[in-house]
């Protein structure tokens, strides 16, 4: 059939959600065959301080990963030679070097599994051109935010068939409830997602959005601290790709 079409495939784009978008970083380390990844719902790279930052903020591990954690897999002392040696193997976050080809994370901003910021642990280690799709008020099955993901994987995939540049999102979130964005190319929208929670555990959080305006060659969004309790935010930039609406967007903080 491809003969007949005269098509030749030398590369493959991989995606896959929860398990599936563990293997979908682990395939590219061995099959170079693959130009570009995009993993859905695995938001747990860095795995051991994953582990230790659900216990400092939730006060235990999810119960989604019950099946690991009731058989002792998950070790929280000293390990032996042979659990470390299983862990990095097992962790994408160890072959973070060799993963430069581009990369697409998608997530669900009220995921059971994981900790609304676990991005932190390892956004920033990641090597080559790197992409970020929140979906608000979704949980691990991405709910009604399938679609909206879709957009975004379908530019995803145009980009890495064709070339077609996507915007190079850069951001700071150093200083305290306050986001600096910048984008290679001007976005259709911008807009700050934020909620809040009286204990840290956002996976029950209803998230809103409010728009924020171009200030000079990038856009701040101002968060206004809440009188008790706790709030996440992030921004999300909106663009299209060949009439497809997509968007971008910039790595969780909680505060």
């Amino acid at each position: 059939a491809l003969e007949k079409r005269n098509l030749v495939i030398d590369g493959f784009v991989i995606t896959g959600a929860s398990k599936r978008g563990w293997t979908s970083w682990l395939t590219p380390v061995v099959d170079k065959r693959i130009i570009a990844t995009a993993p859905i719902v695995i938001d747990t790279l860095n795995f051991r301080d994953q582990m230790k930052h659900q216990i400092n903020t939730w006060g235990k591990y999810s119960d989604q990963i019950i099946d690991y954690t009731s058989k002792g897999l998950i070790v929280e002392g000293e390990e032996s030679e042979r659990e470390k040696h299983l862990r990095l193997m097992m962790d994408p976050y160890t072959y973070r070097q060799q993963l430069t080809l581009p990369k697409l994370l998608i997530n669900g901003t009220n995921d059971q599994y994981w900790v609304v910021d676990a991005m932190r642990f390892y956004w920033s280690d990641l090597v080559g051109p790197k992409y970020i799709l929140q979906v608000p008020n979704a949980g691990h099955d991405l709910g009604e935010g399938v679609e909206y993901a879709l957009q975004t994987l379908a530019a995803f995939f145009i980009h890495a068939a064709t070339g077609k540049e996507l915007p190079k999102l850069d951001w700071d979130n150093t200083k305290d409830f306050e986001v600096k964005l910048t984008s290679s190319s001007k976005p259709l929208q911008v807009r700050l997602w934020t909620a809040q929670s009286d204990d840290k555990d956002f996976r029950d959080s209803k998230w809103t959005s409010t728009e924020v305006p171009l200030n000079g060659s990038g856009y701040l969004a101002k968060i206004n601290k809440p009188e008790k309790g706790h709030i996440a935010y992030y921004l999300e930039a909106i663009y299209t790709i060949n009439n497809i609406p997509y968007s971008l967007c910039t790595i969780t903080t909680s505060k």
